[in-house]
């Protein structure tokens, strides 16, 4: 869906039309039905070679054999019968209703389709799939309508002899609009979904090392929950054996409303863990030079919610005040001995701080105390 270019139009679910149109179009400039056939089975198998090709889609498949398998019974109905049935407006009909009928026949063994051997090897595929499936329904309920629009007229004019401007309004321009509004509005859906997935933040999916092995829109990973582990930046600010604690809010998922770092987030697919940590916090070391921020430690952790490969770094300031300053606001600092008498208390503190926490005090807070020893002294 994301295609740039042309690419976007090969994989477009409505390209199933597209031999249609070209079969409408060569009618109206030969006027054979049996040339117009075999070009339009001929631009089928150019666009199938084309989706395969330049547009890695095998969705093309469904979409493109539907109007194929058409367009033949077409050609294979007009020789048998071309000499007996001499409305040649009839055979343009009558590759619609086949074109209708078979697109019926797809969407009634839709469960099967998916569950087949074919599409569970090419899973990528899946969402062409389920596209096609959608905007199968939109060209038979469209052209549905049109032939029974072509019932009543055909029995309406049934008397009348001579070709009129609304044969071929009925005949050729109805269902070549059909079409190409339904290519179009396959293309708009592309390109607005396109639109909104430039805009997603993108996170990488990695294992408990830290490799990458692909990468998943941020709201779609919300959805899917714990599914795939994404890696998750966390800081811990300390000052003067105090840690700075604050109450984690809506868009932190988990835990809301619970004491915890303020500083955490996402990081996104190729950026570096240790820029994007210190991006997060530039305004506090651009305001101290006295501030000292290195990385302690990764885990990974998860629940219901979530699955994190989490980068803890400390963040060490010499004055509280500095937080206050720059409007971090919401939270304060905490003694080791508050955070010790609520530590049994449920709710009071996240749950990747609680896991964090006894590291913290046996190495950094006791290195703290000391440091201060040693400068008291």
């Amino acid at each position: 869906m994301t295609s740039k270019g042309a690419k976007k139009y090969f994989r477009n679910p409505t390209i199933g039309v597209l031999p249609f149109v070209v079969f409408v179009i060569s009618f109206l400039i030969t006027l054979e039905i049996e040339r117009s056939s075999i070009i339009g089975m001929l631009s089928a198998m150019f666009f199938e070679l084309c989706c395969r090709i330049y547009g890695k889609s095998k969705i093309s498949t469904m979409a493109l054999g539907t109007s194929f398998s058409a367009l033949l019974l077409t050609l294979i109905t007009h020789i048998i019968f071309g000499d007996v049935i001499f409305s040649k407006g009839f055979f343009l009909v009558l590759g619609e209703i086949y074109f209708v009928c078979i697109v019926m026949v797809v969407r009634l063994f839709q469960p099967q389709i998916k569950q087949s051997f074919f599409w569970h090897k090419h899973y990528t595929q899946k969402v062409y799939l389920n596209d096609f499936f959608e905007t199968a329904a939109l060209i038979q309920y469209l052209l549905s309508v049109h032939l029974f629009y072509m019932l009543i007229y055909v029995y309406l004019r049934h008397k009348t002899t001579n070709y009129t401007i609304l044969d071929g309004v009925s005949y050729i321009w109805i269902p070549l609009s059909l079409c190409a509004g339904l290519f179009l509005y396959g293309h708009i859906k592309i390109w607005n979904v396109s639109r909104k997935l430039r805009k997603e933040e993108w996170l990488p999916i990695v294992n408990e090392k830290g490799e990458v092995s692909g990468k998943i829109a941020k709201m779609e990973s919300l959805k899917l929950k714990n599914r795939f582990m994404h890696p998750y930046i966390r800081i811990a600010v300390v000052c003067n054996e105090r840690i700075y604690l604050k109450p984690r809010q809506e868009k932190n998922i988990i835990d809301i409303g619970a004491l915890d770092h303020p500083f955490e987030n996402n990081l996104l697919f190729s950026h570096d863990v240790n820029i994007s940590a210190r991006d997060s916090i530039a305004h506090i070391l651009e305001k101290s030079d006295e501030s000292t921020f290195k990385f302690l430690l990764k885990y990974s952790f998860k629940n219901e919610e979530t699955n994190r490969l989490i980068f803890l770094y400390l963040l060490r300031v010499k004055d509280e005040s500095l937080l206050r300053e720059l409007n971090i606001g919401g939270g304060k600092f905490w003694s080791l001995k508050q955070v010790d008498e609520n530590m049994l208390q449920d709710d009071i503190f996240g749950e990747c701080f609680q896991l964090e926490y006894e590291y913290l005090k046996n190495t950094i807070f006791i290195a703290e105390k000391v440091k201060n020893a040693t400068k008291n002294s």
